[in-house]
């Protein structure tokens, strides 16, 4: 049984913060008997310092914290795509293996239908050639009769005119012969033109079928990925949104020492990673993520906003509030909502400030 080395040193890791932590509880709690004891012989000059002293403790607490409360979120968005990828590989090979069938399918039924039209086609040219044949071998009773009439002539000793009757005998056979042929001709001809115009119509409705059901796949491939699209998308605000809450949660010195540019970087790294444009929900600005605000603390935000402006004039808007995020681009912003600070709200310097191509860029062709 092989260990992963990785897992084995992310786990001595993890029992080194812990017992690091457990420590530093202890420390605290030193500090907080001690800092009661100040309070009792009223030296708040000392147990001032004693509290700077547990808050610079905590903050170390909340460095050592930080990727620990980055990690199952990024673990979260991680394994979805992973997972999501698959399925997409998936409904890529379905569809592939459906198209091929209906493609092979025609192919074999245009197979067999020229087959069939080579062969009605040879069976016509061969009965336009036997039935010349049998019209060759018909007597022509013209002929006949002006042969008999050469014969009667040369018995009386007229040997010129029987000659003359001969020679014209088989001019007359030879036309004769040739509107027979032509009458053959032209019947096939209409036979033949009949069966073609058949034929033709039934390769087109067979190319029309064809056509019909790749268009009906095309459509439900199309639709299948806008839907997975669309799914991927909402789920990607839900993981988002969910670890924004948690981060709001947090103490004020929790979110200084874990701020939410740090893990937006690295939330939009790992979207980068699976080649997946950031949702519009999530933007803010020149297109950066930003935390998402709650209808309350939005609230809240545009009436400390509103006092804000009343005591400055207004300045040219020139970047958006994180409180504008999820707003339809369709949507007025008002001075307010543009000035706002929330309390969870991430301000200017915790937006991402790598460029980001649009997010209406597809992911890959399918």
């Amino acid at each position: 049984m092989f260990v992963d080395a990785k897992y084995i040193t992310s786990h001595f890791i993890n029992i080194l913060n812990v017992k690091k932590m457990n420590e530093e509880s202890a420390k605290i709690a030193e500090l907080r008997q001690r800092q009661k004891q100040a309070i009792a012989v009223l030296d708040f000059a000392y147990a001032k310092q004693i509290d700077e002293e547990i808050i610079n403790i905590k903050a170390g607490n909340a460095k050592l914290n930080k990727q620990h409360l980055y990690q199952p979120t990024l673990d979260q968005l991680t394994s979805y795509l992973e997972k999501f990828d698959n399925i997409v590989e998936e409904k890529r090979l379905m569809f592939f293996k459906e198209e091929k069938f209906v493609r092979s399918k025609y192919d074999t039924k245009f197979t067999q239908t020229k087959s069939l039209h080579m062969k009605i086609l040879s069976e016509i040219q061969m009965k336009q050639v036997k039935a010349i044949l049998k019209e060759r071998s018909r007597p022509v009773p013209e002929y006949e009769d002006m042969i008999v009439n050469a014969q009667k002539a040369a018995a009386v000793g007229k040997y010129e005119l029987a000659e003359q009757i001969r020679d014209k005998s088989s001019e007359v056979a030879a036309l004769i012969f040739e509107q027979r042929e032509q009458r053959i001709n032209d019947k096939y001809e209409a036979i033949q033109n009949n069966a073609l115009e058949t034929m033709s119509r039934e390769i087109q409705n067979l190319v029309s079928l064809l056509q019909r059901n790749l268009a009906s796949i095309h459509t439900k491939k199309a639709d299948c990925f806008d839907d997975l699209y669309k799914t991927r998308e909402q789920q990607i605000i839900n993981i988002h949104q969910k670890f924004t809450f948690l981060w709001t949660k947090q103490t004020p010195v929790a979110k200084k020492c874990a701020p939410i540019d740090c893990f937006n970087k690295q939330f939009e790294a790992i979207l980068n990673e699976f080649d997946c444009p950031i949702p519009e929900q999530l933007l803010v600005g020149e297109k950066r993520i930003g935390p998402q605000l709650t209808p309350q603390s939005l609230k809240s935000s545009e009436i400390k906003g509103m006092a804000q402006v009343l005591k400055r004039s207004p300045s040219p808007m020139r970047n958006r509030s994180p409180s504008n995020v999820g707003r339809s681009p369709s949507t007025p912003k008002s001075v307010s909502s543009v000035k706002s600070r929330s309390p969870s709200a991430t301000p200017r310097s915790n937006q991402i400030s790598t460029p980001r191509r649009s997010p209406s860029t597809p992911r890959r062709d399918f």
